[in-house]
C-alpha cells in the first residue's frame, strides 16, 4: 500500500516538533508530505522509508516543486479511501497557503531523500547529536519472537534519542505507552500543542486517529 497524502495534521507536526531554521531533522517519509512541510522552516531535512514506492512518491513531488509545477504537487490524487475528500482540502489547504511551496521549493538542496531505509538502522549510522528533531509518524518499530510491544518500543525510542542533540525532540503520532525515562521525557506543552492543532485541522475532528506526543532528550 502506498500512502499518497497525509492523514495527520500538518499543523500539528511542525508545532509539535516547534521547527527553527537551525534544526537538522530525520524524518520518516510517508506521503512526504510531513518532511516537505517541516524544510519550510528547518535548516535540513533527511526523509526516509522502508517503502522503496514512497521514496519514488516523494521524489517526484520534489521535482514537480523544483519545476515549478505546483499544481502537480496540490491535486495529487489520493487512496481510494472514504475520508479521502476530507484528507485532500486539509492537505492541500495547508500547502495552498500564499508563498509557501515557492519557500519550501527554494530550500529542495536542503533536502535528503534516502532509501528504501530503516530509520533505527540509520540512527545508529550517524553520529550523535547530528540531529536535533525526529518525526517518526507511527513508526514504533516490530516486536521479534519473545519481546513485548512495550520493550520493543522503549529500545526503539531509546536508540532513535541517541541521534539527537541535548533537549531534542521527538514527534510520534500515537502515546508508546513505553519511555526510556532516563534517556527522554514528555514535553508536556508541545505535546498539548499538537494534540490541540490535530484535533482542529485532522478532518476526522475529534473522531481523530491520532494522539501525538512530543519527547524531549534530557
Amino acid at each position: 500500500m502506498v500512502f499518497e497524502i497525509s492523514n495527520e495534521s500538518l499543523y500539528a507536526i511542525v508545532a509539535g516538533l516547534a521547527v527553527e531554521k537551525s534544526d537538522y531533522i530525520l524524518a520518516v517519509a510517508g506521503s512526504g508530505d510531513q518532511a516537505f512541510a517541516l524544510l519550510e522552516g528547518a535548516q535540513h531535512v533527511l526523509s526516509i522509508d522502508t517503502n522503496q514506492e514512497q521514496i519514488a512518491l516523494m521524489r517526484k513531488r520534489a521535482a514537480a516543486l523544483k519545476e515549478g509545477a505546483y499544481e502537480r504537487f496540490i491535486w495529487k490524487p489520493g487512496p481510494c479511501l472514504e475520508e479521502i475528500g476530507g484528507l485532500k482540502i486539509a492537505r492541500n489547504k495547508y500547502f495552498s497557503v500564499e508563498g509557501r511551496l515557492e519557500r519550501i521549493a527554494c530550500k529542495l538542496e536542503r533536502l535528503a531523500i534516502m532509501g528504501p531505509a530503516d530509520v533505527t538502522e540509520t540512527a545508529l549510522l550517524l553520529p550523535r547529536g547530528y540531529f536535533n528533531k525526529v518525526y517518526l509518524s507511527n513508526v514504533m518499530g516490530s516486536p521479534s519472537d519473545g519481546q513485548s510491544a512495550g520493550h520493543v518500543r522503549t529500545n526503539f525510542l531509546a536508540t532513535i534519542a541517541n541521534t539527537l542533540s541535548s533537549g531534542g525532540l521527538i514527534y510520534s503520532a500515537v502515546d508508546t505507552l513505553a519511555l526510556p525515562e532516563k534517556v527522554l521525557a514528555i514535553d508536556n506543552d508541545l505535546t498539548h500543542e499538537a494534540r490541540m492543532l490535530e484535533r482542529e485541522y485532522n478532518p476526522f475532528g475529534h473522531d481523530m486517529c491520532w494522539t501525538p506526543t512530543v519527547y524531549r532528550k534530557r
